[in-house]
């Protein structure tokens, strides 16, 4: 287990090895002490230890390295959480867990209506719809495992599922 600011709130969040589990879990800090309930970052099926967490590729944010000792694999997983547009200013919006498996949120720091639009690869539309509050959800549990692309406020964002 270790510790880190993964999304760049400014709270210490929790990343966990779940070593019988072959997991690498993210708990999110609230600000009040409390945690999410876990979001997968990585099923390995494969004894997973250490983990180390630095920024390993110089973008402004945490990313996580593990080791496989069922199959001498290192793997890196990249911080997706923060988006930054191209001329590097913070756009005020996150989108996690990336990867996701249920369920993707979206926080804006300021409250506006938002729509958005999910493509596949293919660039066509799997879902679309519109939220009000600060922070949103859109559930993917019936989409396919794969990549999309996430389009909002002007933004896109890559998705991946699994």
């Amino acid at each position: 287990m270790t510790t880190a600011d993964f999304d760049n709130d400014g709270n210490i969040d929790v990343l966990s090895c779940l070593n019988r589990y072959g997991r690498v879990d993210w708990y999110k800090n609230d600000s009040s002490g409390n945690f999410s309930d876990p979001q997968i970052i990585s099923i390995a099926n494969a004894t997973i230890s250490p983990i180390y967490t630095a920024d390993f590729d110089n973008d402004g944010d945490i990313d996580v390295l593990s080791a496989s000792y069922n199959y001498d694999k290192i793997a890196w997983y990249k911080n997706l959480l923060i988006n930054i547009d191209t001329n590097n200013n913070d756009i005020g919006i996150k989108v996690y867990p990336n990867p996701v498996k249920n369920v993707l949120y979206v926080e804006q720091d300021v409250a506006m209506p938002t729509s958005y639009i999910l493509y596949n690869t293919a660039g066509s539309i799997v879902l679309q719809g519109s939220f009000a509050t600060l922070t949103k959800t859109i559930s993917v549990e019936n989409l396919p495992r794969g990549m999309y692309y996430l389009q909002m406020n002007g933004e896109v964002f890559k998705v991946v599922k699994f």
